[in-house]
Parts: structure tokens; C-alpha cells; sequence
């Protein structure tokens, strides 16, 4: 019976190590994600601002002409 409870009981430990190491990889894929979408959003920022400063010199070269 001993060694039904020390078998248990290991069996319950690597089960909660299994989890941690399940949310610890999420975690990191999460965390993954997150610099996937920054990177992303930092692109689309920039692209929009070199849009903004190409159509604010574009208005500005126009008006010099007339």
C-alpha cells in the first residue's frame, strides 16, 4: 500500500511539473506573439508616418509652385 501512495504521489508531481512546462511554453509562445504583433504594428506606424511626411511635401511642393 506503501508503494501505492509513492507512486501516486509521483505521478501527481510530474503531472504538476507537466503543467508548469505546458504554461511556461504558452507563456513563451504568448510572449512570442506579442513581439510577432509590436513588430508588426511598429511597420505599419512607420509606413504610415513616411505616407503622412510624403503627402505633407507633395502639398508643400505644390503650393511653392503656384
Amino acid at each position: 500500500m506503501k508503494d501505492l501512495n509513492v507512486s501516486i504521489e509521483r505521478f501527481e508531481e510530474s503531472s504538476s511539473y507537466d503543467k508548469r512546462k505546458e504554461l511556461q511554453s504558452d507563456y513563451e509562445i504568448s510572449e512570442d506573439e506579442n513581439r510577432t504583433r509590436i513588430g508588426s504594428l511598429k511597420k505599419k506606424t512607420v509606413n504610415a508616418s513616411n505616407k503622412i511626411k510624403h503627402s505633407l511635401k507633395k502639398k508643400s511642393k505644390e503650393k511653392n509652385e503656384n
